[in-house]
């Protein structure tokens, strides 16, 4: 397995339950024009989460240094595979509108 994927492991969780909560929103709210405080409400979580991972996951960090990976490569990959995830959803939510 990639080690990009094992950082993002334990990311995955909390990602997930703010995805299932900005589609729950836009299904909630009815229409399609909140779409970019829904992408607000995303990012703001995700920045939170990092930093909440960044400050208490010190030695992980320093684990994926030694392998040659640094903090904002992981940090980047992590929040791009977040968005494509949380997009599909969103695509999918509006399905339902």
């Amino acid at each position: 397995m990639s080690p990009t994927v094992t950082f993002y492991k334990p990311y995955a969780i909390p990602a997930t339950f703010f995805t299932l909560f900005t589609c729950y929103l836009l299904l909630a709210w009815g229409s399609g024009y909140y779409v970019l405080t829904l992408l607000w409400i995303k990012a703001a979580s995700s920045a939170g989460m990092g930093a909440i991972f960044h400050f208490t996951r010190a030695e992980q960090l320093t684990f994926y240094q030694n392998l040659g990976f640094s903090a904002i490569r992981l940090y980047l990959f992590a929040a791009a595979f977040d968005f494509v995830i949380w997009l599909l959803f969103i695509i999918i939510a509006f399905q339902f509108l």
